[in-house]
């Protein structure tokens, strides 16, 4: 991961996010994001979503595979720690 300062927006710009981050409010509202070789994927309110090329695509339930299986508790708890899903 790379992090850089920008003065114009007044914050912070990462790059080579791939591993995720995660944000959450004081009150447990979280939204997870994670770059792709084109665009990113985030997580928001049990969902997973798609940003690539100006269109946003829901892919899925957290703790779901695309296909609507069930993810094993085991796979969604180590998710959960590493903060790519909620």
């Amino acid at each position: 991961m790379i992090i850089e300062t920008n003065p114009e927006m007044d914050g912070i710009v990462l790059k080579k996010v791939f591993s995720g981050v995660g944000l959450m409010t004081e009150s447990k509202e979280y939204i997870g994001i994670c770059m792709r070789d084109s665009g990113f994927e985030f997580n928001y309110g049990g969902f997973w979503y798609s940003a690539q090329k100006g269109e946003i695509t829901k892919l899925g339930k957290s703790g779901y595979d695309l296909e609507g299986n069930k993810i094993p508790s085991s796979i969604v708890t180590a998710e959960r720690k590493n903060g790519d899903s909620e």
